[in-house]
C-alpha cells in the first residue's frame, strides 16, 4: 500500500519503503514458505518475517548452499498476472465476542488488477475461495469495488474460544485462479476477554 494515509508515519515512511522480491537460483529441493509473526511489546520492532523451510531437515554438521537473487521494487504489479490485494480491514467481533464458546470476526479484503475488470458485469462467474485451519467459515460475500475497479471479499470466520487459526482466501472463475492468496492468523482468547469492555473517558 503506497498511500501515506494508511500509515500516517512521518518517521518510518512505510508508504515509501521498497519491497524485495527473492528468486531462488538452482535446485533448493522441496520445501515451503513460512510467514512468521514474532510476539512484541510495541510497534517499534519489525516482527514479521518470511523464511524458506525445506521438507527434509538439513543434515547436522554438513554445509548447505543456497543461491538467490534479491530485487528491490516499488510495485509488484509486474511480478505476476493475478489480481493483488490492495487493502485489508478487520471488522469488529460479531455477536458481542464469544457466544456459546465461539468467537466470530469479519475480514474484508480488496482485490484489484489482473483480469478482474473482465468480470465487472458478471459477478456470479467469480468464486471466493476461503479456508481456515480451525473453526468454520460462516459466510462469504463478494461485491465489486468500483473505485478500485476490483472486488471486495468479505468473510465471517467462527473460531472456538481459546483457539487460533490461519485464514486464507483467493478468487477464481471455474478452475482458473484470478488472484494471489491472502492469508492471516487470528485467535479468540480464552474466557471473557473478547467480550466488549466499557469505554474509558
Amino acid at each position: 500500500d503506497r498511500n501515506f494515509g494508511s500509515y500516517q508515519d512521518l518517521e518510518a515512511r512505510y508508504d515509501a519503503r521498497p519491497g524485495y522480491w527473492v528468486q531462488p537460483q538452482g535446485d533448493w529441493g522441496e520445501g515451503r514458505i513460512d510467514l512468521i509473526e514474532i510476539p512484541t511489546v510495541n510497534e517499534a520492532f519489525d516482527n514479521i518475517v518470511a523464511c524458506w523451510t525445506p521438507n527434509a531437515p538439513l543434515p547436522a554438521g554438513k554445509a548447505a548452499e543456497f543461491r538467490y537473487r534479491i530485487s528491490a521494487i516499488s510495485t509488484t504489479w509486474h511480478l505476476h498476472p493475478y489480481a493483488q490485494v490492495q487493502q485489508t480491514f478487520n471488522g469488529s467481533d460479531i455477536e458481542d465476542g464469544v457466544v456459546d464458546g465461539n468467537g466470530t470476526k469479519r475480514f474484508i479484503v480488496d482485490f484489484a488488477g489482473g483480469d478482474l475488470a473482465y468480470y465487472q458485469s458478471e459477478l456470479d462467474r467469480l468464486e471466493l475461495v476461503a479456508t481456515t485451519t480451525s473453526g468454520t467459515i460462516s459466510s462469504k460475500i463478494l461485491a465489486f469495488n468500483s473505485p478500485l475497479k476490483g472486488v471486495r471479499a468479505i468473510v465471517d470466520a467462527t473460531l472456538p474460544d481459546g483457539q487460533s487459526a490461519e485464514l486464507r482466501m483467493f478468487l477464481r472463475a471455474r478452475n482458473r485462479i484470478l488472484s494471489e492468496t491472502w492469508t492471516a492468523t487470528w485467535s479468540v482468547p480464552s474466557g471473557d476477554s473478547t467480550r466488549p469492555q466499557p469505554s474509558k473517558k
